[in-house]
């Protein structure tokens, strides 16, 4: 093929030109791989270098990949590239990172946004431009959201009646042939689909109940490309069976394969036979980016504690009662599906799951910000509707009937912030008690802070416009006035008087999102953004992920400007108030997550997880916990007596903790 670009401006360093290499190389002799490197490391860059080779070279013999789509035309020279959508700021960095890396901006289409005819109107033109220059490389960059929904676009009836098998088979036999075939699917962090298969189904291949999985399948079964590539800087999150999603999808159709459970019963309380197995797949399907030769600093993270009021102490009492509470059902749940499997069982288990999943969703909203302690208030008068204006309906198993949801009445945040003022919200308090502190030791410093949910973002943005009113505050969440991207932009404009200050949900930024902006500190060097965060992720892979949003090493000056970044800071907030939190367990559980990351060895946590007994063989002496009993075991789980439990529950709704407007609103809905 011909030269793809002659305008590029950016070109792999001779670390990545490494890996690159050992991929290509690796293309001709088998159907996948998965690219690891830490944040930053240039994994976007490598991967694009990566399908331009692979689609660049003469077709070989032997391969799975037939080059020619149903309408008869060969299709040789085109790239899937599958992203996180993230507001969009994700997928315009892959366009803008194809651009530089020297692919023709007319063989690159973004196909996501606006709406299904517009984006079909550009991708015919783009179509017809890969049909006409074959012997050019052709990027097809949109994300999986917008697949999915490609797919139910084909039925114009009641979608909420669409089932997985619907999916499916539009996805194989509409939109597929539509798109056509592509040589090379990249699939960016590939460890989002690490639940294709069931843990709890014997005879399921894939699981029906992960969509998104289902799809991106039916994607590759119909083009069997000739290359896919993962690309992933914590492909193993969980447990070692994470493995068999990535397995399948490189080895279609190959008698190897195992199911998630048979892979289970083969290696649970046999390390050396699981260890040997992972050894094997990493050693033939992973290829590592080697890190920079230029010395690069560890990140600092400082934990800053702050203790709580009288009131988020009876607040957080009660919150704890509850999670054990939801944790010690679960945990029986649990047992007795794994006793007697049955559909009995596995729903009792289910609903025990959600309970408790509510509960600890409360608890951490809770730690944040007091407001968020309360349960939610339902109405009675009014339902919960789909995107279609359907009733959503649940199934009561004490009644065993179909029951329609109650619309939840959402506390106004304007209200809210009346009732709360910052006095009363420790974690508030000290997030911008060290916003503080660090604009005091340079006005300039870009701060980002992060929250896992919006609506305590809305109102810390309250707080912070009232602290900081000569500061520019940019909210980069679903509930803001503006667009996440819109949001990204404004952050990185360098025309500020002093340094902008944006507040980011994690699950917003955690994944692909590039903070590489800069300013200048006062020994000349550039400065990387700061971050806090106010709360935890539930594994060390997520917590990674998320403080490497703001070490971005070849854009931040490496590996030889004189003036690069020299450190990087995140600020953890934690409560201290001398009694165990979730915030405790959860920075046990980061702990314990973190050592089988990359080895993915089977634990006794896997074992719990899954609800079997512990195995013969497993070392016993210090036993790693599940998360169920290391959640009771870090609250110091004693069941106080009934009177106790109801003095606090009365307590705590002394204090306030729901919102009058949801109050007013339940009143309202009872007249």
């Amino acid at each position: 093929m011909a030269s793809p670009g002659t305008d590029k401006t950016k070109t792999p360093l001779p670390h990545q030109a490494i890996a690159i290499t050992n991929v290509v190389a690796k293309s001709t002799k088998q159907s996948g791989n998965v690219l690891l490197g830490g944040t930053g490391a240039g994994k976007t860059l490598a991967s694009l270098e990566i399908a331009k080779a692979i689609v660049s070279a003469p077709l070989g013999k032997g391969l799975t990949f037939s080059p020619r789509s149903s309408n008869g035309r060969t299709q040789a020279n085109r790239v899937l590239a599958i992203i996180p959508p993230l507001g969009g700021s994700v997928i315009k960095q892959w366009t803008k990172e194809a651009v530089a890396s020297g692919w023709p901006t007319s063989s690159v289409l973004t196909y996501y946004g606006a709406t299904e005819k517009i984006r079909r109107e550009k991708f015919y033109k783009w179509d017809l431009h890969a049909n006409d220059h074959d012997d050019v490389p052709h990027l097809f960059i949109t994300s999986i959201d917008t697949l999915l929904s490609e797919c139910k676009s084909i039925y114009t009836g009641d979608r909420k009646k669409i089932t997985i098998e619907d999916i499916r088979s539009s996805a194989f036999h509409d939109i597929s042939p539509l798109f056509g075939k592509f040589r090379v699917v990249i699939v960016d962090e590939f460890q989002d689909f690490k639940n294709g298969s069931s843990a709890y189904h014997d005879d399921v291949e894939v699981d029906p109940a992960q969509i998104k999985y289902n799809v991106l399948n039916e994607f590759v079964s119909y083009s069997r490309p000739q290359f896919l590539l993962g690309l992933s800087a914590t492909p193993i999150v969980n447990r070692s069976c994470d493995l068999y999603s990535f397995r399948r999808l490189f080895l279609k159709g190959s008698k190897e394969l195992w199911t998630y459970r048979e892979g289970y019963e083969k290696f649970s309380g046999h390390a050396d036979a699981s260890q040997r197995e992972i050894e094997s797949f990493k050693k033939s399907y992973f290829t590592e980016i080697a890190k920079m030769d230029a010395a690069v600093n560890d990140t600092a993270i400082t934990d800053i504690k702050h203790g709580l009021t009288p009131d988020e102490m009876l607040l957080l009492q009660g919150a704890s009662d509850e999670a054990v509470d939801k944790a010690n059902k679960l945990m029986r749940r649990i047992g007795e599906a794994a006793i007697n499997p049955c559909q009995e069982t596995r729903s009792a288990r289910s609903v025990a799951e959600k309970k408790y999943n509510a509960s600890m969703t409360r608890f951490r909203r809770g730690m944040v910000h007091p407001a968020f302690f309360a349960k939610p208030v339902r109405s009675e008068t009014e339902y919960e509707e789909d995107r279609y204006g359907k009733r959503i309906y649940y199934f009561d198993h004490s009644t065993g009937r179909e029951l329609p949801i109650m619309k939840v009445i959402k506390p106004k945040i304007d209200e809210l912030y009346q009732k709360w003022p910052i006095s009363k919200c420790s974690k508030m308090m000290a997030i911008l008690d060290r916003i503080a502190a660090i604009d005091a030791e340079d006005p300039n410093t870009r701060i980002v802070v992060c929250l896992h949910w919006a609506e305590p973002l809305q109102l810390l943005a309250r707080y912070a416009k009232d602290r900081f009113p000569g500061k520019e505050i940019l909210e980069h969440h679903g509930l803001a006035s503006r667009r996440p991207a819109q949001a990204m932009e404004a952050f990185a404009v360098a025309t500020y008087d002093t340094g902008p200050i944006m507040l980011a949900t994690t699950p917003g930024i955690d994944r692909g999102v590039d903070i590489a902006f800069t300013t200048k500190g006062a020994d000349g060097n550039r400065v990387a953004v700061r971050m806090i965060t106010g709360d935890l992720p539930y594994s060390a892979a997520s917590e990674g992920q998320l403080h490497g949003r703001i070490k971005r090493l070849p854009a931040q000056g490496y590996p030889d400007a004189s003036d690069r970044v020299r450190n990087w800071f995140v600020d953890r907030i934690l409560t201290d108030c001398g009694k165990a939190t979730v915030e405790d367990f959860f920075l046990k559980l980061i702990a314990q997550k973190s050592k089988k990351m990359i080895t993915g060895m089977t634990t006794v946590e896997e074992t719990l997880e899954a609800g079997l007994e512990v195995a013969e063989g497993v070392k016993k002496e210090k036993p790693e916990l599940g998360s169920l009993a290391l959640l009771l075991d870090t609250l110091g789980y004693v069941r106080p007596d009934p009177a106790v439990r109801e003095t606090r529950k009365r307590a705590a709704s002394a204090c306030g903790a729901g919102s009058s407007s949801a109050a007013d609103g339940k009143k309202h809905a009872k007249k």
